[in-house]
């Protein structure tokens, strides 16, 4: 659910008054990726010689027998792992700062900001460019009729169409992503219809399964009971999944960091939305002073708490994560003096020679980030702040916070560049 998030939360910190977000639709996906762009993806990712023969020979004419009882085995376990090397080099073009663009699996979403109508149809055209050269070398190709594109800030009448190479991508007024439906004004009434319908179709098969429907009225009571269990199920679902992608590379956040990381993720306009009691507001008021107390109390996350010393003002910022700036909020990360502490390195000194490479090193004065770092600097100065500031002032300033995810990518991304094979 944090692409969603992230999505919509780019959306609406963007200065410009409209965003469009074109959903893309590839045909075939992995089935029809050119092998040879593949092994250039890995090459430009730092892949080893030795693990580039070892996925040719994997993808090369090889074929095995085997006996099964009745069902068809399907899937792929290299597959997905070799999917993301082919993505991985959509997500690192070089696009301008009004556009975002985020992947899960085969789905794409590409955002674009401008200040009117006319501009965010032309940016929109201008950045699918790129996608589509991407497309043709990778051999894969995109289904113009089954894409679609969405204001996803502004109000714009849905129907106008966004030049897609000699096809058209239409423009509508819900689009569903990764599962859930998203209406151009985030009322979510096309998501909680399909639900309504969804869970009409359940009922009437579980009331068909346990008698001959309004003479027995267990049936409303084992539906009834179904329908709270699934509520319970998913918002905990939810909830486990927030917590991994706050959790750091090799999942070893404290469990107090991550509380108060995602503290917040989820909590949008489809949640306000919903109606509120007296006992549901003093029963939220009270697990956040439970919370303040343990975060303030605690010995565990003092970078974090850093970032984030009052949970209720976390609650009150629209962050956006992502694995990169979790680093930078955790502590927890590629850094030498995590990784050597974990045992998994065998010196904590930077690169740069100047002192141990820990988070507070990377962010505010390691020289090898000097260039990473002149774009966060210059934020934090038209804040009107100090160089070096607090990591809370970096991550409450809406400018300062998007300088910090740009540095983050950019420091991370560097890093793994000068990894030896």
């Amino acid at each position: 659910m944090d692409e969603v998030e992230n999505l919509l939360t780019w959306s609406t910190l963007r200065p410009e008054k409209y965003v469009i977000t074109v959903f893309l639709d590839i045909t075939g996906a992995f089935d029809n990726v050119a092998w040879a762009a593949l092994q250039m993806d890995l090459s430009y990712l730092g892949a080893s010689p030795h693990m580039r023969r070892l996925v040719a020979e994997y993808l090369s004419g090889r074929t095995a027998t085997m006996t099964i009882g009745g069902v068809s085995k399907s899937g792929s376990i290299l597959g997905p792992v070799l999917w993301n090397v082919t993505m991985e080099s959509l997500l690192r073009t070089n696009f301008p700062d009004h556009v975002s663009i985020q992947a899960y699996a085969d789905d794409i979403a590409i955002s674009i900001a401008g200040p009117t109508r006319n501009s965010i149809i032309q940016r929109a055209e201008l950045a699918l460019i790129p996608i589509l050269e991407w497309e043709e070398a990778r051999g894969l190709s995109f289904s113009a009729t089954k894409s679609q594109a969405l204001m996803t800030k502004g109000d714009l009448v849905p129907g106008f169409t966004v030049a897609f190479g000699n096809d058209k991508i239409v423009s509508v007024d819900s689009v569903k992503y990764l599962g859930l439906w998203l209406d151009s004004d985030r009322s979510y009434k096309t998501h909680v219809k399909s639900l309504v319908e969804s869970k009409h179709n359940l009922f009437s098969r579980l009331r068909g399964a346990s008698g001959s429907g309004d003479k027995n009225t267990g049936g409303d009571k084992k539906t009834g009971v179904t329908s709270k269990s699934a509520t319970v199920w998913i918002n905990r679902s939810v909830q486990d999944y927030v917590h991994r992608s706050a959790a750091g590379p090799r999942g070893c956040t404290s469990t107090r960091s991550r509380v108060v990381m995602v503290s917040g993720q989820g909590r949008g306009k489809a949640t306000t939305k919903l109606p509120q009691t007296g006992n549901d507001e003093e029963i939220h008021g009270e697990s956040v002073n439970v919370l303040a107390g343990r975060w303030a109390a605690t010995q565990k996350g003092r970078w974090t708490y850093l970032c984030f010393p009052d949970i209720r003002h976390r609650l009150s910022l629209p962050i956006a994560l992502s694995h990169e700036v979790s680093q930078l909020q955790t502590g927890h990360g590629n850094f030498n003096a995590k990784l050597a502490a974990l045992g998994l390195q065998p010196s904590p000194m930077c690169a740069c020679g100047n002192g141990e490479e820990d988070v507070r090193h990377v962010v505010f004065d390691c020289s090898v980030h000097d260039p990473h770092r002149t774009k966060l600097k210059l934020s934090v100065y038209r804040a009107g702040l100090a160089w070096p500031c607090s990591m809370a002032d970096m991550v409450s300033s809406k400018g300062t916070y998007e300088a910090l995810v740009k540095f983050a990518k950019e420091a991370v991304y560097f890093t793994r560049q000068q990894e030896p094979d």
